[in-house]
């Protein structure tokens, strides 16, 4: 299917298909999606508060998207690209990202209770004060990740590939025994 390409992206997309669509270097303070279907779009550099409700967004590409201060409501994201994204104080809730790749991205003092970050690339990305609790860290690859000051009560990291670089500096539970899989060095950093 080809790609149809959105100039200037609209303040409100409700029960629409926009699957294959190109909104990339789209801008506009806020943008709602409810109940769409946005599977394999361009978000590239898009710079925009998003509102997506009931969306799903598979394999959809946002490298170095700004989306401070979304919310994102029972949304598939998996497999989706999100490198260099900054979603800065963004909620999160019913959010699947398995597999998606998040590398650098920032999620600073974001709410994301119960996300799905299974399997999902995550080198370098910054989690400093983010709401954790329940989360879904297994497989995932998390060297140089940093969950400074984050809440990771009840998080399962389990097989998660860490390194030296992995930061949880007074994170509220961070993991103890790491049963994960280590990349070179072999050791994380609870304290710094």
């Amino acid at each position: 299917m080809r790609h149809q390409e959105i100039t200037e992206i609209k303040d409100v997309y409700e029960e629409a298909d926009l699957s294959y669509s190109d909104f990339t270097n789209c801008m506009n303070v806020e943008t709602i999606f409810s109940d769409c279907m946005i599977v394999d779009c361009d978000f590239v550099g898009l710079d925009s508060a998003l509102q997506l409700n009931e969306v799903t967004a598979r394999n959809s590409d946002f490298t170095g998207a700004t989306m401070s201060m979304s919310t994102f409501k029972d949304v598939d994201l998996s497999y989706s690209i999100m490198v260099s994204a900054e979603l800065d104080h963004s909620t999160f809730e019913g959010v699947t990202l398995k597999e998606a790749d998040l590398r650098n991205s920032f999620f600073k003092y974001c709410l994301m209770p119960k996300v799905d970050f299974s399997g999902a690339d995550l080198r370098g990305a910054d989690f400093t004060g983010a709401d954790l609790r329940d989360a879904d860290f297994r497989d995932a690859k998390l060297q140089g990740a940093i969950f400074s000051e984050a809440d990771l009560r009840g998080a399962n990291f389990e097989g998660a590939i860490t390194n030296s670089s992995t930061r949880f500096e007074r994170a509220i539970e961070p993991p103890r025994n790491l049963e994960g899989r280590f990349s070179t060095i072999g050791y994380i950093s609870l304290y710094h």
